[in-house]
């Protein structure tokens, strides 16, 4: 078999089966069963990267397997699953209890992994403050910088990209990182950076509760501690976060390369 033909037979056949492991995981309102289907994804992607691995050539065009584990803990951790393979605009998974979404104005606002589709929107969050506007640049077509990090931040399962959405609209974004250590008998510690929420959006209770979606998103991941940094200008921000919990416990120093 050609190296292109086995690229295109390897892309095909996983791609069907996990839509094929999708679609029999519907129910009747279209809704998935979410668990069942983390653990047999989890398995798929288990299964398929061992039998590529034999099938193929090393350096044949294959599924991104860590996108496809992640996916599958995705839906244990109750996040909306999104069209990572391009099967649809979105696919609704039952949500817990506490599903990250907040009611305001009869509208759902639902928090969720952010894609790149979403990207043009993020820069003109992180623009949209007059720090973000001096270093920033949300004219489109975006800089190819923007793209790259996005594809770093999305390879990395360390690396969370976050939005807040209403409708087709995205309201808000934050990042989480998650940093393993050996500090702390090697506890884990989730870090938040980059928070916005739309200028027209703002007093209106969306900041704390995505704020309570990510410390949650941390505590899940087993993290010890959850921090963040804020410019000493932000005087605002800083009584926002005093008021979620957060104590201004250190003094962080940066120096530009």
């Amino acid at each position: 078999m050609s190296e292109d033909l086995s690229a295109l037979y390897s892309l095909a056949n996983g791609h069907g089966l996990i839509l094929e492991t999708i679609v029999r995981h519907l129910d009747k309102r279209g809704l998935l069963s979410k668990e069942e289907l983390a653990v047999e994804l989890t398995e798929l992607a288990q299964k398929i990267e061992v039998s590529w691995k034999d099938a193929y050539a090393a350096d044949a065009k294959r599924m991104d397997f860590a996108a496809l584990r992640n996916l599958a803990q995705g839906l244990n951790d109750g996040q909306y699953l999104f069209a990572k393979f391009g099967y649809r605009d979105k696919i609704d998974v039952d949500p817990p209890a506490n599903d990250g979404t907040v009611n305001e104005r009869k509208s759902k606002i639902v928090f969720r992994r952010a894609y790149v589709q979403d990207l043009p929107a993020i820069v003109a969050l992180l623009a949209d403050d007059a720090l973000g506007a001096t270093r920033e640049d949300p004219s489109t077509p975006l800089a190819p910088s923007y793209l790259d990090a996005f594809r770093a931040i999305e390879a990395d399962p360390n690396q969370l990209l976050v939005v807040a959405v209403d409708g087709p609209e995205v309201i808000g974004t934050l990042q989480l990182t998650f940093i393993p250590g050996l500090s702390r008998k090697g506890a884990l510690r989730g870090q938040i950076e980059a928070v916005r929420i739309a200028s027209h959006r703002r007093s209106g209770g969306i900041g704390g509760k995505m704020f309570e979606w990510a410390i949650e998103k941390c505590r899940s991941r087993g993290c010890s501690h959850v921090q963040l940094t804020t410019d000493k200008g932000r005087t605002e921000a800083h009584a926002f976060y005093e008021r979620l919990g957060f104590t201004a416990s250190h003094l962080g120093y940066k120096m530009a390369l």
